[in-house]
């Protein structure tokens, strides 16, 4: 907060002074000068002094506002939802509810990884998707996802994305996972498998500190039981450590 008002201080401060003190000389310098071309030069000057100050104040707010978030915006939660009917053919959709902390926010990148063999088929209800990044090496990939209009400082949004996939050589791992980068309130994974009935097994929530070699094992945080109500695994994660992968796993 200290920061925020030093901030505002220096803008509104002795920027407008120097407004106030660079305008009145010019405008006496127009009036002791009544030529028109003199005038015009003065006014010029005056314009070209007040685009200086606006470049400045958006500079200086856009570097403040980027030293709250890496990203230029909050996310408050993340949902993960993946359905199957028969274990081949899945729905994967993902909810991120987010805050805008910079000046103009257009663009967003979500880091994904599919181990089956056929490429997802991506698309969003809220945002227009502009393409995907493979990194290959088994690294995550990143689709690209723009706002259909570019949010605005503190605004909020709902950046949906849906993944149709195809499974039906069932070469994928079966489970969910996340990557927790900076602080955020709520972590939430739902796995509806209607295929599954009688006894199953519980399901396993994991983490894995970021950037670890790909040999180092996950830890259990818990287990998560099986509904045979719902067909479903469902758990939350409560402020989630930074720099960390959480994942929800269970048996095929």
């Amino acid at each position: 907060m200290k920061n925020l008002f030093t901030l505002l201080d220096y803008i509104f401060g002795r920027t407008f002074v120097n407004i106030a003190s660079a305008a009145s000389i010019i405008g006496l310098a127009i009036i002791a000068f009544s030529d028109k071309n003199q005038a015009i030069i003065g006014l010029s000057a005056i314009i070209i002094f007040l685009i200086a100050v606006l470049i400045k104040i958006y500079i200086s707010f856009s570097q403040y506002l980027g030293q709250q978030t890496s990203k230029g915006y909050k996310n408050l939660s993340t949902t993960s939802k993946y359905i199957t009917h028969d274990g081949k053919t899945i729905t994967y959709e993902t909810h991120k509810y987010i805050v805008c902390k910079q000046l103009l926010f257009a663009e967003h990148e979500h880091k994904y990884t599919w181990s089956g063999t056929k490429s997802p088929v991506i698309s969003s209800e809220t945002m227009i998707v502009e393409g995907i990044v493979k990194t290959g090496d088994g690294d995550w990939d990143k689709v690209i996802l723009r706002f259909k209009e570019p949010l605005m400082f503190n605004d909020f949004a709902i950046i949906h994305l849906r993944m149709q996939i195809d499974d039906s050589d069932c070469r994928s791992s079966t489970h969910m996972e996340l990557q927790v980068t900076e602080k955020m309130q709520l972590l939430e994974f739902i796995a509806e498998l209607r295929h599954k009935k009688g006894s199953v097994k519980p399901a396993r929530l994991l983490k894995k500190k970021l950037n670890t070699q790909t040999s180092v094992s996950y830890e259990l945080i818990k287990e998560v039981l099986f509904d045979k109500a719902t067909c479903s695994y469902e758990t939350s994660v409560y402020d989630p450590k930074p720099n960390f992968s959480y994942r929800l796993e269970w048996d095929r």
